[in-house]
């Protein structure tokens, strides 16, 4: 979420204080784990991956750690200075915009969007530009606006505290859907959530795990991904075979 706003050192120290909490922890753990079950079918040796709003680097950490060739792209200078003090020379970092990325078309093999799109003013716009830079596929991850954990942490209540996820634009799954037709037509896509039970209940215990430990369908987790393969061809009208070789 670090391209939404050009986070100052107030914000950075928040996010690393969640990074470090035991909620924080497992919510990242079942995230990444997400992030993995998508990305299983692509090939990684020699492969350029880009991750649109890498904040800290944890996700872009993780890509490198399997095996792609990783870049990372923020509009908050103190965000790509934490990336570069977790990444150092591994990863190539770019100060700019997800809405007007600095790329050439196809500059990528696969890109990455993660929980980005709430807190952008054009969201439409940003997918547009991940799709023109990505190659072979991208990957989203959103919030789930039908989910326990936007009860608590996401509708603005009257009298709480006005927090950036409670600011945030939250999308659901058929919305962004067809936020994805319109950039990128009818593309083969594979959704998928993960944490279904309230923040309370993100800790790694029998009961809690039977529960949040498991890759769910879309619509259920309050973390939603959904990896669209831009290498497949739309399905259109097949045409009919000849039975027999046609006259010239």
């Amino acid at each position: 979420m670090a391209d939404s706003v050009c986070w100052g050192k107030e914000e950075l120290e928040r996010l690393r204080a969640w990074e470090h909490s035991f909620p924080g922890r497992y919510a990242l753990g079942m995230e990444r784990s997400l992030l993995f079950r998508l990305m299983s079918g692509w090939p990684r040796r020699r492969q350029r991956l880009l991750e649109v709003g890498c904040g800290t680097g944890f996700f872009l950490e993780a890509a490198w750690e399997s095996g792609f060739s990783v870049s990372g792209l923020d509009r908050s200078p103190l965000m790509l200075q934490a990336t570069r003090e977790r990444l150092g020379p591994r990863a190539d970092l770019h100060l700019g915009t997800a809405e007007d990325l600095p790329f050439w078309d196809n500059d990528f093999d696969f890109v990455l969007v993660l929980t980005v799109l709430e807190c952008v003013s054009n969201p439409q716009a940003v997918l547009a530009e991940a799709c023109r830079v990505a190659r072979k596929g991208v990957v989203v991850s959103f919030l789930n606006p039908f989910s326990v954990y936007y009860l608590t942490h996401g509708l603005p209540w009257p009298g709480v505290r006005n927090s950036l996820l409670r600011r945030a634009k939250w999308l659901s799954w058929p919305r962004l859907r067809c936020m994805i037709f319109q950039e990128a037509g009818p593309r083969p896509m594979t959704c998928r959530s993960v944490l279904p039970g309230p923040m309370v209940s993100w800790r790694n215990n029998r009961v809690c795990n039977t529960l949040n430990a498991r890759i769910y369908p879309p619509n259920i987790g309050a973390y939603q991904g959904v990896r669209i393969d831009l290498v497949g061809q739309p399905v259109g009208t097949p045409l009919l075979g000849w039975t027999h070789q046609p006259a010239a």
